[in-house]
């Protein structure tokens, strides 16, 4: 998980499988904030595939009642390989 702004992070994973490999950023990214006693907000995904797939995911980690935590409306953004 690397900082990229202020409760801003990003995380990448890859695997094989598509599922997986978003399964596992979204699963780090969670624990990221739940370790920090903070709630997960993801922001943006991106997939790439190459032989294996590949995911990005940035994402907020924010205070329980922050008003900018609420649902999600993002896209997965796909670069063509």
């Amino acid at each position: 998980v690397k900082k990229v702004g202020p409760d801003t992070y990003t995380v990448s994973a890859d695997h094989l499988n598509a599922s997986t490999a978003k399964a596992s950023v979204l699963e780090q990214a969670g624990e990221y904030c739940a370790n920090q006693g903070k709630e997960l907000l993801v922001t943006k995904t991106l997939k790439r595939q190459q032989v294996k797939y590949f995911y990005d995911v940035t994402f907020l980690c924010l205070d329980e009642g922050d008003p900018r935590l609420v649902s999600p409306e993002y896209e997965t953004t796909v670069e063509p390989r």
